[in-house]
């Protein structure tokens, strides 16, 4: 089972960028929806779920950079989504830079991994992001678009950040994320 953390601030933006993110992890595994923005016991979710995807949220919907994230270090798999991203690149004292990119874009793997490989073209819909130029030593980049860490995995553990939404162009991307946390559970 995978736990699909929601960031966003009002429920009705989930429709656009946490529903479609369930709807592909439902056909591989069983999952659990969670609300940062209510009060949830992150203990019990650590404790039924080995994976976690953090998804991304509006535009201008920056609540999430307020709180705090370290209960998911507990986690043995990670996939944040845009702001998700941001999320695991703080909780790993990145600086993240501001970088909007909206539209369709080509990223371009840099480094092999197990969710996606080549060149392909990815939607974006941010204006934070780390750049090439500022990349901790902690990070792994596994992709770039142009200036910007289109994907990165956190050298020591399992969590991938992606700053395109996979959801929109690229459901395979979650698809493996999903199955890689399963199998290795």
């Amino acid at each position: 089972m995978v736990a699909i953390i929601s960031l966003c601030k009002h429920r009705l933006h989930e429709e656009e960028f946490v529903k479609p993110v369930v709807e592909i992890a439902r056909k591989v595994a069983d999952i659990e929806i969670t609300r940062v923005s209510e009060d949830v016991d992150n203990r019990k979710i650590r404790k039924r779920h080995k994976g976690a995807i953090v998804c991304g949220t509006a535009l201008k919907d920056f609540d999430y950079l307020q709180k705090d994230f370290s209960w998911l270090l507990d986690f043995e798999f990670v996939l944040g989504i845009c702001a998700g991203y941001q999320v695991l690149a703080r909780l790993f004292s990145a600086n993240i830079s501001r970088i909007e990119r909206i539209g369709v874009h080509e990223v371009i793997c840099k480094r092999e991994n197990p969710l996606f490989e080549g060149r392909f073209r990815a939607y974006f819909l941010h204006e934070l992001a780390l750049s090439i130029k500022d990349v901790l030593d902690v990070f792994e980049v596994l992709a770039v678009c142009e200036n910007e860490v289109a994907a990165f995995k956190v050298k020591s553990k399992e969590f991938y950040g992606v700053s395109f939404h996979p959801e929109v162009l690229s459901p395979e991307i979650i698809e493996k994320f999903v199955e890689l946390s399963s199998e290795r559970s």
